[in-house]
């Protein structure tokens, strides 16, 4: 499978995890970017934006992160995609449980779904294995 796919959280643990996870599901390991906050997969995607093909189709996005959190995140990818090509789908994959963190996601419309952490091998497998047209 071709999918680039990006995991987004401060916790590299949680990064390796997930990435071993998404591996095994069948993405090849070159295709898996990993981020260590919103600021690094922001500038990631603004200095290829005119080069969709390097970007990832699918963001898993934790919300809670130094430097750059995943609603900053959101919000500045949101300004940048207004006059782009590219149309991500992105899983929020979190451990906030918070209603108005999950009322808030539902109301972004290019976030597919809110993942509570710890997120399974079947759920991975689901996520990257189903057609997901983006918003």
């Amino acid at each position: 499978m071709n999918k680039q796919i990006a995991i987004i959280d401060d916790n590299l643990l949680f990064r390796k995890l997930t990435k071993i996870l998404v591996k095994n599901s069948g993405i090849q390991e070159s295709n898996i970017h990993l981020f260590s906050n919103g600021k690094e997969a922001f500038e990631f995607i603004y200095s290829n934006i005119n080069n969709v093909k390097f970007l990832p189709e699918i963001l898993f996005l934790d919300l809670n992160m130094p430097i750059m959190n995943g609603w900053k995140f959101l919000k500045l990818l949101y300004n940048l995609l207004e006059n782009s090509n590219y149309k991500p789908v992105i899983y929020i994959l979190t451990s906030s449980i918070d209603t108005k963190d999950i009322e808030t996601a539902n109301n972004i419309p290019f976030v597919k779904d809110y993942l509570v952490k710890p997120i399974s091998k079947a759920t991975i497998h689901k996520v990257l294995h189903t057609n997901v047209e983006a918003y």
